[in-house]
């Protein structure tokens, strides 16, 4: 069985207790459902034992190097690159490759990443690991049934909380400043 890592942009940091004050609500929601249900665990579930048989294209290699370089956090950025680096793993990136099927789905709302990487994962017959439910609805609309794992969509928080902990941690310096005035 071949299996196409499409993402790992799941994993969310839990914010320091010291920022958890100060990080906006929406943003401890994601660290929290994190918490409750780790997605990398599924992610890892699935990709356990199948070394030599775990693949990201090309595609989904850049969109993740764009997302974590954009987002990421520190520990984020750290998972990432261990289980790229994972030798349990053996994760290979392949080049992109065509497929009719996913070329035939008619939808301007999709990006031209999100095509090649599910046409390479379904050109190999791989079952592509996803959050992106919208392009699996799309693609039954359209009579296209993939091998997919749909695994839940997390936001990488690490950036946000570490922010809010730096600005909590200015904020209370310029408030002793200004007393000591």
């Amino acid at each position: 069985m071949s299996l196409l890592l499409l993402t790992t942009t799941t994993t969310a940091t839990p914010a320091p207790e010291a920022a958890a004050a100060y990080v906006p609500e929406h943003i401890r929601y994601l660290a929290d459902d994190e918490e409750r249900s780790q997605a990398a665990d599924i992610i890892m579930k699935a990709i356990e034992g199948k070394k030599g048989h775990v693949f990201i294209c090309e595609s989904a290699m850049n969109c993740i190097e764009k997302i974590f370089a954009a987002v990421g956090g520190t520990e984020e950025r750290k998972r990432l690159k261990n289980l790229l680096q994972n030798e349990r793993f053996a994760i290979k990136i392949i080049k992109n490759k065509k497929s009719d099927r996913i070329s035939s789905i008619q939808s301007k709302k999709l990006r031209k990443e999100t095509r090649q990487i599910f046409s390479t994962g379904d050109s190999i017959g791989a079952i592509t690991i996803t959050s992106n439910a919208a392009f699996l609805r799309s693609a039954r609309q359209a009579g296209v049934h993939l091998k997919a794992l749909l695994h839940p969509a997390r936001a990488l928080v690490g950036h946000i909380v570490m922010k809010a902990a730096a600005d909590s941690q200015a904020a209370a310096t310029t408030s002793i400043n200004n007393a000591k005035t």
